[in-house]
């Protein structure tokens, strides 16, 4: 809102204000709603083992990559159950299935599964591909950030479960 664009040309925004004000349909078919990449400096990586996490949904499908929801934890080769479990629709925290799919690749369809419950990758590789070219285009504009320390005190298990702000 006013900000100035110097040499800028390109914005990634969409007016959304309609939908917001008088509900009509939003114009987003696209959502980028993770881009993690391992560190490009791998002596910043909390994890050496971390892969990264990405994730995109277009239209009613919903593309996960890479390790879910828990990069501190987690390490590729044995793809151990992460200990703050996975964020559920309704705000708790659930157990992830006991078995990773080896790509770390997940396709859902959430017209069909809202919850994310059925993994329908392996039976729809073409549009796989479409949606981790989508990643890997948004991947190329990706700046490194810098991660802030891990507070304890933020673990979910000192809110019944929940993640909540913790800092007064």
């Amino acid at each position: 809102a006013g900000a100035q664009l110097g040499n800028k040309t390109f914005i990634d925004g969409h007016n959304l204000w309609k939908m917001i004000s008088t509900g009509e349909d939003s114009s987003r078919e696209e959502i980028l709603i993770q881009l993690d990449p391992p560190f490009s400096d791998p002596s910043k990586r909390r994890n050496p083992n971390f892969i990264g996490q990405a994730a995109i949904r277009v239209g009613n499908y919903k593309l996960v990559v890479g390790q879910p929801n828990c990069s501190l934890t987690v390490s590729v080769e044995g793809h151990e159950a992460c200990p703050y479990g996975w964020l559920a629709p309704n705000g708790t925290i659930v157990q992830p299935p006991a078995t990773l799919p080896p790509s770390l690749t997940w396709l859902f369809d959430l017209g069909n599964d809202p919850e994310e419950k059925t993994n329908i990758a392996s039976e729809q590789p073409e549009l796989v591909t479409k949606l981790r070219a989508r990643l890997e285009s948004y991947n190329t504009t990706y700046i490194d950030q810098e991660p802030p320390d891990f507070d304890p005190a933020s673990n979910p298990d000192n809110f019944n479960g929940f993640w909540t702000p913790w800092l007064t």
